[in-house]
């Protein structure tokens, strides 16, 4: 309602309570008389709520401060303590008359009664003594009662001059302005009608847009009740539809229609009524704001709750890994924080083997303490053996000319992890992905098809080791691929044999394996010499090369043709 200055008010502001609604906000009325009958509405409620003028329209009495009642005259205290069977009942739609009216009232409707019944006779006599306390005839004090009933009345109007016109007709009673008002609706033209209710209909439809929380939610259902009361109490929204829009608002956003969905589902006994819905949807809506609260409250205070707040080591060690810790609830961020925490100091404290340094050996075979142990003699005995922690630091691994081979803890990962394509637990050269992340073709069979011209003029023995130490290399060149990367890859079974064969077969063993070798029939010699091409693995017949064939490994196939299938049938069909 906008606000005057107190010259256009009608009355003094505080003789003239101010009627508001459910929200604490001023009622208004702003001219259309189609939203008369809404607006009267809401002071009704606002009188059954606070008790102001009730009586007055009830009984035309006002209280006093004493705990009396001021009447017009003495014949009212018979209605007012019901003496008088059947007798009219007033409200706010049919204020209460002058007691001479409402005796005049009675006594037509007890004469024309069935069996009539006796009328009540008007006594114009002062209050009876001992009744004193409780009332005292005052027209003075009513009169003034309905004065101010005709300001408070008056300020709802926005438009002051349509109220001090209903003003000067009224003479002072708050009855008479009220009975004005309302014949005012009679002026509401179909055009009136119809945009109070578009107004309406129109926010229904709509909906509620935004981000939704315990306050936007009230708002929502304030801003929709202003446009309700301005439509008549009968074209008003029903229970059910109020209910359906409180769902329609639950259920279609993202982040509450499953959990609000179970709480309608799994509620005993269901949740039926708008208010029972209304409220259902402001308690999960204001759980969820108690813990952004909670959560605001521990980052504030590391004492709240007895739990940690998150400190720049937290935010730092997310940083590392490009973790905005503003995204994370707090707990989760301070969990995931100190376990990086955790890792980086693992790997700080790593100790390199090669650096270790043992305890020194005194003379004459002497144990001693630390890193130049001083010995007794003989067998001498030492205080022990003690270790001395070399700097924590990661040793890239490199050949013999310098350049880096392989990947260690500590180094960067490859653009492949990134991508999500590996673990990037290798150096970009070991990368099995192209700059189109496309797998590269594989070189494994190349590799150890080139060592086979080489080998053709040495023995087999020469020819074996040659074979074992290239697929040895290929293998430790391979990672093996995460199997939740996007493109999978089957995991080769293969044991990867030794670079010389002298330490599992002496000479002896090599010759009897050949001589059962040399011994098989045609047909054996060429089943054995049926090989796969797959370049992730390298098969012997289990006859033969039992120990390095994974016993995982698929069966051999026929259709091999590669350079490295052609190298060993030739070599296992020599004799």
């Amino acid at each position: 309602m906008e606000k005057s200055a107190d010259t256009d008010k009608p009355t003094n502001a505080t003789d003239c309570p101010i009627f508001k609604d459910r929200y604490d906000d001023p009622i208004s009325y702003d001219g259309n008389p189609a939203c008369i009958p809404g607006v009267m509405h809401e002071i009704e409620l606002h009188i059954k709520r606070t008790g102001q003028y009730q009586l007055l329209f009830e009984h035309r009495a006002v209280p006093l401060s004493n705990g009396g009642l001021a009447i017009d005259q003495a014949d009212n205290i018979s209605f007012i303590e019901k003496r008088y069977p059947n007798a009219p009942t007033y409200d706010f739609d049919n204020p209460c008359p002058p007691t001479d009216a409402r005796l005049h009232e009675y006594n037509v409707m007890a004469l024309s009664s069935t069996p009539r019944r006796t009328i009540a006779t008007p006594t114009n006599t002062p209050v009876p003594k001992e009744q004193s306390r409780n009332y005292i005839a005052s027209e003075h004090k009513v009169k003034e009662q309905l004065r101010s009933l005709m300001g408070s009345l008056a300020q709802c109007f926005i438009d002051r001059d349509a109220a001090h016109s209903i003003i000067e007709d009224s003479d002072g009673d708050g009855f008479k302005f009220l009975e004005l008002w309302r014949a005012d609706l009679k002026n509401a033209k179909p055009s009136d009608r119809a945009l109070v209710t578009t107004k309406r209909d129109n926010a229904y439809t709509h909906g509620f847009e935004g981000e939704l929380n315990i306050d936007s939610l009230n708002k929502f259902i304030k801003d929709f009740r202003i446009l309700e009361r301005r439509c008549p109490p009968e074209s008003r929204k029903s229970d059910a539809e109020m209910m359906t829009l409180v769902n329609t608002t639950m259920l279609t956003n993202d982040s509450t229609r499953t959990a609000f969905e179970q709480l309608l589902m799994l509620s005993s006994p269901p949740i039926d009524t708008y208010d029972g819905t209304l409220k259902a949807a402001r308690s999960m809506l204001r759980t969820r704001q108690n813990y952004v609260e909670m959560d605001a409250a521990k980052a504030k205070s590391s004492q709240f709750g007895g739990l940690p707040a998150l400190t720049a080591a937290h935010i730092a060690a997310l940083a590392s890994i490009s973790i905005d810790a503003s995204r994370l609830p707090v707990s989760d961020a301070i969990t995931m924080a100190e376990s990086i925490i955790t890792q980086n100091a693992a790997l700080a404290a790593a100790v390199d083997p090669s650096k270790t340094v043992k305890g020194g050996k005194g003379k004459d075979k002497g144990k001693g303490k630390g890193g130049k142990g001083k010995g007794k003699g003989g067998k001498g005995k030492g205080k022990g053996a003690s270790t001395a922690t070399a700097p924590a630091e990661f040793v890239i691994p490199r050949d013999e000319n310098g350049k880096v081979s392989g990947w260690t803890v500590g180094m960067s990962h490859c653009w492949c992890k990134a991508a999500g394509l590996d673990d990037g637990k290798h150096i970009y050269e070991h990368c099995k992905y192209d700059e189109n992340g496309k797998l590269k073709a594989s070189s494994g069979t190349a590799a150890i098809a080139a060592v086979a011209p080489a080998a053709a003029s040495t023995d087999s023995n020469q020819q074996i080791a040659a074979i074992a130490a290239a697929a040895k290399k290929y293998m430790e060149s391979q990672t093996s691929s995460d199997s939740t990367s996007e493109t999978l890859h089957a995991k080769s079974a293969v044991i990867t044999p030794p670079e010389s064969i002298d330490g599992i077969m002496d000479d002896a063993a090599m010759t009897e394996e050949l001589s059962r070798f040399w011994a098989m029939s045609a047909e054996q010699k060429a089943g054995a010499t049926k090989v796969k091409k797959p370049s992730s693995q390298i098969s012997f017949p289990s006859s033969y090369g039992h120990w390095w064939q994974s016993p995982l490994s698929p069966p051999l196939s026929q259709d091999s043709t590669g350079p490295l299938a052609q190298f060993l049938a030739t070599l296992l069909s020599r004799k």
